[in-house]
């Protein structure tokens, strides 16, 4: 029985975008080493002011030519990672050899087209309706070719007139000129839709292509018209192209001059286009559109810009603070002191600090849920008051004004020993205090209230400092809940045991003796890769989350290539040949998140090896996967693959029955001697996927079983011609055991889904 390869998933995952980017070849993204003149021009700015999105490529050229000296590009270009995954480029580029011989084309003049200068994708609007009612997205694609422009449009038309002569008088082109340019009209007919019209011209360098009548002759005069001078705003009157819109302003001013991509996304437009019908409609709409502060933004953005090994992103919301309303609120606040990371321990996988007014928090929380419910406010006041109450303290007077509103999160991982680094995670969470009396006298009563609440406290000192560590006396069918705190000088410090506490203070005093370079008494300021990734942060935030991207890769990397080394086989990856984690070591560093707001809007700023959106893009493919994979061991209504590994079942079952009528009993050697008699519509690839077992000695047993390498559930044929469905972990039990099926309705219980099987008859005689 063949291993599933998960393992080498997992690696694929890290890589797949690495193979993307190599699938031509190196060279194939480079644009010509000689000189070129600056030809092209900028067309986002010049954009109808009520464009809906885009999306830009500020200078593809440069961005590749950055690119390549990341971290990631490092790894990729890496001469074992390359023999690794010879197999797979190798396939790819037989691929787009077989692609050019097809079509007749080369692949490499054509991206040396795309990677001349800016390219831009912007929606326009979607009021086109086509005939069948639906409406029709106007786009428009612009290719700054530069001095490439006279070839791309060679190509281009050498294609259109293939595809005139393939389209057998479906497909007619105009000409019409508009100034000094000629604009081309592209009409193809016999679509469902009705017929589809395509626009393009050259213009000054740049290959501008777009759907929607007038879209492409309104572009190309906003171009004369500021072609001497750039758009600036204009008071008291509305804007014309995007250059003048203020949110697009606030937009290119927060991204800053580095900026190599650009996604913005106009809210304000969206929400008025009838198209999209994004308005609230009910009272209650209103109230909930109000409470998430989304009537008071104007427009969403993201941009990117390539800094020596990483990326450098930032998410912009444009909500100025007059019409901030809502959750945007809760991002008001004092800036985190640059030393709230710092003073985290230096060997911290992740690390993270807020600094906000637990009043001010409490009161916008009052006001989002007053929009809901108009008591919401008496009704939190009458709740503080009965905690009161219990606690015998004032709440919100001692509690809230005994916190600075200051906190550091970190997830440290002690390891004292050179030879054997192994340690387990230690997470800490500390607070400032303001009145540390005031907060003693909280603690007091809230310990007085929990001992009569089925904790018990115990109390360590160290030093002049005392660690309380409170836990459950009966905890049922589970560990008991334990929280441990000391309070250190100005500041009260959370864990869930006392060891982390112990090294916390010990760091902070400075006793712990260590090899100085692991010290535990060293702290994120003297991490590299941290203060490497914060300088890359303009603002002084609210918040700020850093992850040590590298240590974990590196951990991940040495736990899962060496294990799949052993376990696993590849034709298309060659394991043996990957390289040791020191590549990804050298090349990645540590990622760095600020959140913070202004008076124009709500900022997140980072600074990452791989950048965010990558991160997201793994993280969300591997969940779709896992989803996919946890609803196919669902059982038989998971989806098609369980409903036709079932039919492929029952039909192995009613041959095998057939077979044995006719051979005395007996059942074939091999499942495809069943062939070619039996199993006739059965290919030979479904049958690699059949583990055949040959007769058994009870009815229960079973006869055959899909492999475990297909997923979803496991299909079973009987030795009496049933055929049902198991989770993957039973497998095991039943070919030991036999099979026996639940009671009827015992399909899913407390604990999730069950066996998960077709209704079957009970055990019974063998009949083959």
């Amino acid at each position: 029985m063949k291993t599933r390869p998960s393992f080498v998933s997992h690696i694929r995952v890290v890589f797949a975008a690495l193979l993307l980017a190599g699938l031509p070849m190196s060279d194939l993204l480079r644009a010509e080493d000689a000189p070129k003149p600056a030809q092209g021009w900028s067309v986002t700015p010049l954009l109808p002011a009520d464009t809906l999105a885009v999306v830009t490529v500020v200078n593809s050229k440069q961005s590749l030519e950055q690119f390549q000296q990341t971290g990631l590009w490092n790894i990729y270009n890496n001469p074992d990672v390359q023999r690794a995954f010879q197999g797979p480029l190798s396939a790819a580029q037989m691929a787009i050899f077989f692609a050019e011989t097809q079509g007749g084309f080369k692949l490499k003049p054509i991206l040396n087209y795309f990677s001349q200068g800016e390219i831009t994708l912007a929606l326009l609007g979607v009021e086109k309706k086509a005939d069948a009612g639906r409406n029709i997205p106007d786009l428009l694609l612009s290719i700054q070719a530069r001095d490439q422009i006279g070839p791309m449009m060679d190509e281009l038309n050498k294609r259109l007139d293939q595809l005139k002569a393939a389209a057998a008088g479906q497909l007619g082109t105009v000409q019409v000129p508009v100034g000094n340019m000629v604009v081309n009209k592209v009409v193809l007919q016999g679509l469902p839709m009705g017929p589809l019209t395509v626009n393009y011209a050259q213009c000054d360098g740049n290959l501008l292509l777009t759907f929607g009548e007038g879209r492409l002759e309104r572009l190309l005069a906003m171009r004369e018209k500021f072609k001497d001078a750039a758009p600036k705003p204009v008071d008291g009157q509305q804007p014309e192209v995007l250059a003048q819109d203020p949110a697009y302003q606030k937009v290119l001013q927060k991204m800053g001059p580095d900026m190599t991509l650009l996604a913005y996304l106009n809210v304000a437009a969206l929400v008025k286009n009838p198209v999209f019908e994004a308005l609230p409609k009910t009272d209650q709409q209103k109230r909930e559109w109000q409470a998430a502060g989304l009537d008071g933004i104007r427009a969403l953005a993201y941009g990117n810009a390539i800094k020596d090994k990483g990326i450098r992103e930032t998410f912009y919301i444009d909500a100025p603070a007059a019409t901030r309303r809502g959750l945007l609120t809760l991002a008001e606040g004092a800036g985190v002191p640059p030393e709230a990371l710092f003073v985290a321990p230096r060997n911290s996988l992740v690390a993270a600090a807020v600094r906000v007014s637990p009043e001010t928090v409490l009161d916008r929380l009052l006001e989002i849920a007053a929009i809901q419910d108009p008591n919401a406010r008496q009704q939190a006041d009458a709740a503080l008051v009965a905690l009161g109450q219990q606690l015998k303290i004032d709440v919100k007077k001692e509690l809230l004004s005994a916190l600075t509103g200051q906190a550091t999160f970190s997830l440290a991982m002690i390891a004292h020993h050179p030879k054997l680094p192994l340690a387990f995670p230690q997470p800490l969470l500390t607070m400032g205090i303001k009145d540390v009396a005031a907060l003693k006298n909280v603690l007091a009563a809230v310990r007085n209230t929990m001992k009569d609440n089925n904790f018990d406290f115990a109390e360590s000192p160290i030093g002049e400092t005392e660690i309380v560590t409170a836990r459950e006396r009966f905890a049922e069918g589970r560990d008991p809940g334990q929280i441990c705190y000391a309070i250190d000088k100005k500041d009260i410090v959370f864990s869930l045991y006392p060891l982390a506490l112990r090294e916390e203070l010990a760091r902070r005093g400075g006793t712990a003796s260590m090899d100085p370079a692991k010290s535990t008494a060293a702290t994120l300021a003297d991490d590299p890769d941290f203060k490497a990734a914060r300088a890359c942060l303009s603002s002084q935030p609210q918040a700020m989350l850093y992850i040590d991207t590298g240590a974990l890769a590196v951990a991940a990397y040495d736990i899962l290539v060496p294990v799949a080394q052993l376990r696993e086989r590849n034709a298309q990856v060659d394991i043996a040949a990957l390289p040791t984690s020191d590549v990804l070591l050298k090349n990645l560093g540590g990622t760095v998140f600020g959140f913070s707001s202004d008076p124009d809007g709500i900022i997140a700023e980072g600074y990452s090896p791989t950048g965010a959106l990558s991160v997201l893009a793994i993280g969300g493919t591997a969940a779709v996967r896992q989803w996919r994979m946890n609803r196919g061991q669902q059982g038989m209504g998971g989806g098609p693959e369980a409903q036709r590994a079932k039919q492929i079942g029952e039909q192995i079952a009613r041959d095998l029955k057939a077979y044995a009528a006719e051979n005395n009993g007996n059942l074939p050697a091999a499942i495809k001697d069943l062939q070619p008699k039996y199993l006739q519509d059965v290919g030979p690839d479904v049958l690699d996927n059949v583990v055949y077992r040959g007769k058994q000695d009870a009815a229960n047993k079973v006869v055959a079983h899909s492999s475990e390498k297909v997923p979803g559930p496991i299909t079973i044929v009987l030795q009496d011609g049933a055929v049902a469905q198991i989770q993957r972990s039973l497998l095991g039990k039943v070919l030991t055991e036999g099979y026996t099926p639940p009671p009827p309705g015992a399909g899913r219980n407390r604990r999730g889904p069950a066996t998960n099987q077709t209704p079957v008859k009970p055990p019974k005689p063998p009949e083959f």
